[in-house]
Protein backbone atom coordinates (compact mmCIF):
# COMPACT_ATOMS: atom_id res chain seq x y z
CA UNK A 1 0.00 0.00 0.00
CA UNK A 2 0.40 3.76 0.00
CA UNK A 3 0.59 3.46 -0.25
CA UNK A 4 0.75 3.12 -3.11
CA UNK A 5 -0.25 0.43 -5.41
CA UNK A 6 0.32 -3.36 -6.22
CA UNK A 7 1.91 -4.49 -8.99
CA UNK A 8 -0.26 -7.28 -9.51
CA UNK A 9 1.62 -8.21 -13.16
CA UNK A 10 3.55 -10.59 -11.47
CA UNK A 11 6.18 -13.12 -13.49
CA UNK A 12 4.82 -16.32 -15.02
CA UNK A 13 5.34 -18.85 -12.94
CA UNK A 14 7.24 -21.82 -13.76
CA UNK A 15 9.98 -23.99 -12.38
CA UNK A 16 13.34 -22.69 -11.78
CA UNK A 17 16.72 -24.70 -13.53
CA UNK A 18 19.44 -24.92 -11.77
CA UNK A 19 20.84 -21.71 -13.66
CA UNK A 20 18.76 -19.53 -11.73
CA UNK A 21 20.59 -17.35 -9.28
CA UNK A 22 18.82 -17.54 -5.74
CA UNK A 23 18.62 -14.25 -5.80
CA UNK A 24 16.10 -14.52 -8.87
CA UNK A 25 14.39 -17.01 -7.25
CA UNK A 26 13.92 -15.09 -3.63
CA UNK A 27 12.58 -12.41 -5.81
CA UNK A 28 9.94 -14.37 -7.32
CA UNK A 29 8.61 -16.14 -5.20
CA UNK A 30 8.12 -12.47 -2.83
CA UNK A 31 6.21 -11.28 -6.12
CA UNK A 32 4.24 -14.39 -6.30
CA UNK A 33 3.36 -13.80 -2.66
CA UNK A 34 2.64 -10.41 -2.64
CA UNK A 35 -0.56 -11.02 -5.20
CA UNK A 36 -1.64 -13.50 -3.34
CA UNK A 37 -1.99 -11.58 -0.06
CA UNK A 38 -3.03 -8.60 -2.11
CA UNK A 39 -5.87 -10.74 -3.39
CA UNK A 40 -6.47 -13.21 -0.46
CA UNK A 41 -5.22 -11.16 2.36
CA UNK A 42 -2.34 -12.51 4.84
CA UNK A 43 -3.92 -14.66 6.89
CA UNK A 44 -5.63 -16.93 4.37
CA UNK A 45 -2.10 -17.24 2.54
CA UNK A 46 0.62 -20.21 3.51
CA UNK A 47 3.48 -20.86 2.73
CA UNK A 48 2.90 -23.61 1.07
CA UNK A 49 -0.11 -22.18 -1.40
CA UNK A 50 2.98 -19.83 -1.70
CA UNK A 51 5.11 -22.28 -2.88
CA UNK A 52 3.08 -24.45 -5.41
CA UNK A 53 1.83 -20.88 -7.24
CA UNK A 54 5.73 -19.73 -7.43
CA UNK A 55 6.77 -23.15 -8.57
CA UNK A 56 9.31 -23.72 -6.02
CA UNK A 57 11.08 -26.38 -4.38
CA UNK A 58 10.36 -26.66 -0.38
CA UNK A 59 14.17 -26.75 -0.07
CA UNK A 60 14.29 -23.34 -1.88
CA UNK A 61 11.15 -22.22 0.63
CA UNK A 62 13.19 -22.97 3.73
CA UNK A 63 16.28 -21.55 2.23
CA UNK A 64 14.77 -17.78 1.82
CA UNK A 65 11.76 -18.25 4.03
CA UNK A 66 12.07 -20.50 6.63
CA UNK A 67 8.70 -18.75 8.71
CA UNK A 68 5.96 -17.20 7.48
CA UNK A 69 6.92 -13.83 8.99
CA UNK A 70 10.18 -13.82 7.19
CA UNK A 71 7.96 -13.97 4.09
CA UNK A 72 5.23 -11.07 5.43
CA UNK A 73 8.22 -8.85 6.28
CA UNK A 74 9.77 -9.63 2.51
CA UNK A 75 6.71 -8.78 1.25
CA UNK A 76 6.39 -5.85 3.08
CA UNK A 77 9.71 -4.58 1.53
CA UNK A 78 8.57 -5.53 -1.67
CA UNK A 79 5.50 -3.43 -1.11
CA UNK A 80 7.61 -0.50 0.13
CA UNK A 81 9.64 -0.38 -2.84
CA UNK A 82 6.63 -0.29 -5.00
CA UNK A 83 4.85 2.70 -2.95
CA UNK A 84 7.58 4.76 -3.81
CA UNK A 85 8.28 3.69 -7.12
CA UNK A 86 4.46 4.98 -7.37
CA UNK A 87 5.20 8.51 -5.53
CA UNK A 88 8.30 8.93 -8.01
CA UNK A 89 7.20 7.94 -10.83
CA UNK A 90 10.45 5.51 -11.17
CA UNK A 91 12.56 8.54 -9.84
CA UNK A 92 10.76 10.88 -12.49
CA UNK A 93 9.09 13.22 -10.23
CA UNK A 94 9.71 15.25 -7.25
CA UNK A 95 7.35 16.83 -5.22
CA UNK A 96 8.79 20.04 -5.06
CA UNK A 97 6.27 22.40 -6.52
CA UNK A 98 2.50 23.00 -5.46
CA UNK A 99 1.60 21.74 -9.31
CA UNK A 100 3.89 18.30 -8.43
CA UNK A 101 1.85 17.83 -5.30
CA UNK A 102 -2.05 18.73 -6.82
CA UNK A 103 -0.99 15.75 -9.54
CA UNK A 104 0.72 13.54 -6.84
CA UNK A 105 -2.56 13.83 -5.06
CA UNK A 106 -4.95 13.18 -8.01
CA UNK A 107 -2.66 9.97 -8.95
CA UNK A 108 -3.82 8.61 -5.67
CA UNK A 109 -7.23 9.15 -6.22
CA UNK A 110 -7.33 7.84 -9.68
CA UNK A 111 -5.43 4.74 -8.56
CA UNK A 112 -7.76 4.10 -5.64
CA UNK A 113 -10.37 4.74 -8.17
CA UNK A 114 -8.98 2.13 -10.47
CA UNK A 115 -7.81 -0.59 -7.65
CA UNK A 116 -12.06 -0.17 -7.28
CA UNK A 117 -11.68 0.62 -3.49
CA UNK A 118 -9.32 -2.22 -2.96
CA UNK A 119 -6.56 -1.16 -0.06
CA UNK A 120 -5.76 -4.53 2.04
CA UNK A 121 -2.37 -4.40 0.68
CA UNK A 122 -0.64 -1.21 0.89
CA UNK A 123 1.23 -0.53 3.54
CA UNK A 124 -1.63 1.00 5.84
CA UNK A 125 -3.64 -2.05 5.14
CA UNK A 126 -0.89 -4.58 6.06
CA UNK A 127 -0.50 -2.77 9.68
CA UNK A 128 -4.29 -2.88 9.74
CA UNK A 129 -4.33 -7.01 8.51
CA UNK A 130 -1.05 -7.87 10.82
CA UNK A 131 -2.60 -6.10 13.92
CA UNK A 132 -0.47 -6.18 16.94
CA UNK A 133 3.06 -7.87 15.60
CA UNK A 134 6.62 -8.84 16.23
CA UNK A 135 8.55 -6.28 16.81
CA UNK A 136 10.31 -6.79 13.51
CA UNK A 137 7.18 -6.72 11.32
CA UNK A 138 6.52 -3.48 13.10
CA UNK A 139 10.11 -2.33 12.10
CA UNK A 140 9.66 -3.23 8.53
CA UNK A 141 6.25 -1.49 8.04
CA UNK A 142 7.75 2.02 10.21
CA UNK A 143 10.79 1.66 7.84
CA UNK A 144 8.05 1.36 4.66
CA UNK A 145 6.21 4.80 6.16
CA UNK A 146 9.32 6.55 6.66
CA UNK A 147 10.45 6.10 3.28
CA UNK A 148 7.36 7.38 2.25
CA UNK A 149 7.53 9.97 4.13
CA UNK A 150 11.31 10.80 3.38
CA UNK A 151 9.90 11.41 -0.42
CA UNK A 152 7.18 14.21 0.55
CA UNK A 153 9.49 15.74 2.77
CA UNK A 154 12.56 15.92 0.45
CA UNK A 155 9.85 17.64 -2.06
CA UNK A 156 8.67 20.07 0.53
CA UNK A 157 11.90 20.91 1.98
CA UNK A 158 13.24 21.33 -1.85
CA UNK A 159 10.73 23.96 -1.87
CA UNK A 160 11.38 25.66 1.26
CA UNK A 161 15.38 26.20 0.05
CA UNK A 162 13.99 27.84 -2.97
CA UNK A 163 12.25 30.38 -1.01
CA UNK A 164 8.75 28.96 -2.38
CA UNK A 165 7.45 28.40 1.46
CA UNK A 166 8.16 30.15 3.92
CA UNK A 167 11.94 29.83 5.86
CA UNK A 168 9.38 28.46 9.33
CA UNK A 169 7.35 26.17 7.19
CA UNK A 170 6.89 22.97 9.75
CA UNK A 171 8.19 20.71 6.66
CA UNK A 172 8.05 17.01 8.67
CA UNK A 173 4.74 18.24 10.42
CA UNK A 174 3.75 18.99 7.07
CA UNK A 175 4.81 15.99 5.49
CA UNK A 176 3.23 13.77 8.45
CA UNK A 177 0.08 15.58 7.77
CA UNK A 178 -0.27 15.16 3.97
CA UNK A 179 0.85 10.72 4.46
CA UNK A 180 -1.90 10.67 7.28
CA UNK A 181 -4.52 12.81 5.34
CA UNK A 182 -3.74 9.79 2.53
CA UNK A 183 -4.05 6.67 4.69
CA UNK A 184 -7.24 8.11 6.45
CA UNK A 185 -9.30 8.96 3.18
CA UNK A 186 -8.12 6.06 1.08
CA UNK A 187 -9.73 4.05 4.27
CA UNK A 188 -13.28 5.99 4.12
CA UNK A 189 -13.07 6.13 0.14
CA UNK A 190 -13.12 2.25 0.55
CA UNK A 191 -15.78 1.85 3.39
CA UNK A 192 -17.99 4.65 1.18
CA UNK A 193 -17.02 3.48 -2.54
CA UNK A 194 -16.57 6.69 -2.96
CA UNK A 195 -13.12 8.25 -4.22
CA UNK A 196 -14.67 12.17 -2.30
CA UNK A 197 -13.10 11.45 0.89
CA UNK A 198 -9.51 11.26 -0.02
CA UNK A 199 -10.02 13.73 -2.65
CA UNK A 200 -11.16 15.99 0.00
CA UNK A 201 -8.37 14.76 2.66
CA UNK A 202 -5.37 15.55 0.46
CA UNK A 203 -6.50 18.75 -1.13
CA UNK A 204 -7.38 19.69 1.84
CA UNK A 205 -3.96 19.15 3.47
CA UNK A 206 -2.40 20.47 0.30
CA UNK A 207 -4.57 23.93 0.95
CA UNK A 208 -3.03 23.93 4.35
CA UNK A 209 0.54 23.81 2.56
CA UNK A 210 0.13 26.61 0.41
CA UNK A 211 -0.72 28.77 3.54
CA UNK A 212 2.98 28.60 4.12
CA UNK A 213 3.77 30.16 0.58
CA UNK A 214 6.46 32.70 0.77
CA UNK A 215 4.22 34.48 -2.26
CA UNK A 216 0.36 34.04 -1.98
CA UNK A 217 -1.16 31.87 -4.48
CA UNK A 218 -3.52 33.00 -6.87
CA UNK A 219 -7.23 31.95 -5.93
Amino acid sequence: MGEAVVNTNLPEVGAFDAATSSRAVRAHIVAVAAGLMFDRGVARVGLDRVRRAAGASEAEMVEHFPTKRALVRAVIAWQSDRVIEFNTQAGTVALDSFEALRAWADRHVDMQRALDFVIGFRLGGLAGQLGVCDTETRAELASGFDRWWSVVRSGLAAMQSRGVLVPDAPVESLATALIAAHQGGALLAQVKRDVAPLHHALHGVLDFIESFAAEPMAP
